[in-house]
């Protein structure tokens, strides 16, 4: 049979509240560091475990955040997973995640799931785009915390992120002072995020006297792939049959980035020699290529 806190208050002589204070952790005056100590013993030495369900159940919370993450396959959303975890078990907290896997329907039933008290509050470490809005609305609506890492139209909730409009702008800044003006860009999905960073890359063109040319913006399209590398590697590809060809190109992230350079290779093209490449994220793979990929960094500590 379990140890219950009254076992361990019977034990160590002291009150059911007192144990109870002990092993929450709770700092009061009255509780000298001996019965501390020895309430602390006591329960190591019964093998005492909390039950956290009940005490949810008591105090009307879950102690447990949602984490929603639209495709794992992406290394930032995994940076970002990770980095999440760790703040939330410094705080005693623990994850409920909902990895989508690139799966707008999965992504949807997940946030449904989320509305019903499973978690106190939801973060959306990443998220399919725009089109996800009215469902994370519907989390404001009934109460629930919410926290995105990425910006959103008309959605009433806090964010933390990157001022994405620099991003773009420092990264098509170095592409220019390389002597670059024929700059493409693989873009990500229509949405706020991907406007703000293509209003960076139109500001560094215009300090430079050059235009974007329209022609060389290239989105990436969902469902033509069953990853973000697929996605990339099939936009680059229609980037590249366009004449004449960009000498330098500005990905959405270092996965499309990478497919860029694969699909590059097999049309023999060399980077940085016929076409330089500027991804985004600095995932950790982005150092081990045979060129090392140039990139932005994303806080994701900081943020998380």
């Amino acid at each position: 049979m379990a140890t219950t806190l009254k076992d361990v208050a019977k034990e160590a002589g002291v009150a059911l509240s007192t144990a109870s204070r002990v092993l929450q952790g709770d700092p009061h005056p009255m509780i000298s560091e001996g019965t501390r100590e020895r309430v602390l013993a006591v329960a190591r030495r019964l093998d005492y475990r909390r039950n956290v369900h009940a005490r949810n159940l008591r105090l009307g919370r879950s102690e447990a955040l949602g984490l929603l993450v639209y495709d794992l396959d992406r290394g930032l959303s995994l940076s970002r997973l990770r980095a999440a975890e760790r703040v939330m078990a410094a705080k005693g907290y623990r994850s409920v995640l909902c990895d989508a896997a690139g799966r707008l329907e999965v992504e949807a039933d997940g946030i449904k799931e989320m509305v019903g008290g499973l978690v106190d509050g939801v973060m959306v470490l990443s998220a399919s785009g725009e089109g996800i809005v009215e469902s994370l609305a519907l989390l404001v609506e009934r109460g629930v915390p919410l926290v995105t890492f990425e910006p959103f139209e008309a959605l009433p909730a806090d964010c933390v992120a990157i001022d994405l409009e620099s991003g773009g702008y420092q990264a098509a800044r170095h592409l220019l002072e390389l002597g670059h003006r024929r700059i493409g860009a693989v873009l990500g999905t229509a949405g706020r995020a991907t406007r703000e960073r293509l209003e960076g890359y139109r500001r560094a063109m215009r300090e430079f006297d050059c235009e974007l040319d329209e022609a060389l913006l290239e989105p990436v399209v969902e469902g033509t792939g069953a990853t973000v590398y697929d996605r990339g590697y099939v936009a680059t590809q229609r980037l590249l049959a366009r004449r004449p060809l960009p000498t330098a190109l500005l990905c959405n992230n270092d996965e499309v980035a990478i497919a860029a350079i694969k699909a590059m290779s097999e049309r023999g093209l060399r980077v940085p020699e016929d076409l330089a490449v500027v991804g985004f994220d600095d995932i950790p793979v982005a150092t081990y290529l045979s060129v090392p990929l140039t990139t932005l960094a994303q806080p994701v500590t900081e943020q998380a």
